[in-house]
């Protein structure tokens, strides 16, 4: 099942995307890659709060 970055993997990334894009623009995509990561776990709660309810 797809599972969602942890702490030293957004680590990575983070210092990954600073290194390429020289700080630049880097703080723009930081916090777009937030946002999509808090969509994504709000998101997959639904749906688990959605397949419960169905379950019950």
């Amino acid at each position: 099942m797809f599972s969602l970055p942890g702490g030293w993997e957004l680590v990575l990334i983070i210092v990954i995307i600073i290194v390429l894009f020289k700080g630049n623009r880097a703080g723009k995509i930081i916090k777009d890659m937030g946002k999509g990561i808090y969509k994504a776990k709000k998101e997959v709660d639904e749906i688990k709060n959605i397949t419960k309810k169905d379950i019950l």
